[in-house]
């Protein structure tokens, strides 16, 4: 094992309750995905506060989270993470295996979500190409690549994860009062690296 892979190898977190995540290293290639992430369920109340306090080093304060509606089981709108209120935005179009946290400056980190029912080696395979700072691969490559059993469904494509500066991309925002979907345009900031 190399010495990059130990070091990567080591931000992967397995202690019980700590998220299992690795992310791609400062500087690495713009590609679709910053990292990747093993969630223990599919419990956005259980799972994603931990990913939410291990993504402020990329972020800073995490103002949302956006999620696929038909991966994640559901939950409220808005969950309070270290006494400040995370916005959950979920919607059926996103890629299943991505999550995307916002920071308050609009900066945004969208890492690839492996299945938790996913084999231990199968899974790390994943993780470590997802934060190999070379890749630029697809979320499907990855989770194909490295004999991840889709057993959910992906909505569409993912788009890269760090849009250009000035590109306006549009999202969608779900709405729990009356189940509208509400465009929006939105102009994302550099990201940190």
């Amino acid at each position: 094992m190399t010495t990059e892979s130990k070091t990567r190898s080591q931000n992967i977190q397995t202690t019980h309750g700590e998220p299992r995540i690795e992310m791609k290293p400062a500087g690495s290639a713009t590609g679709y995905v910053d990292g990747g992430w093993w969630p223990r369920t599919t419990e956005p109340a259980s799972e994603f506060p931990g990913l939410i306090r291990a993504l402020h080093q990329q972020v800073g304060q995490v103002s949302r989270v956006a999620y696929n509606l038909d991966f994640w089981a559901p939950v409220h709108r808005k969950l309070t993470v270290d006494g400040r209120v995370v916005r959950c935005e979920g919607f059926h179009t996103m890629n299943a295996h991505t999550v995307t946290a916002i920071g308050m400056d609009s900066q945004r980190v969208t890492v690839l979500v492996v299945p938790p029912d996913t084999p231990d080696d199968v899974a790390q395979a994943a993780l470590r190409t997802a934060a190999d700072q070379d890749n630029t691969a697809t979320v499907e490559d990855i989770i194909a690549g490295n004999g991840v059993r889709p057993d959910r469904p992906t909505a569409i494509p993912a788009t890269p994860s760090r849009a250009h500066a000035g590109e306006v991309i549009p999202n969608q925002r779900w709405e729990d009062e009356g189940d509208q979907i509400h465009q929006e345009d939105h102009v994302p900031a550099h990201s940190m690296r």
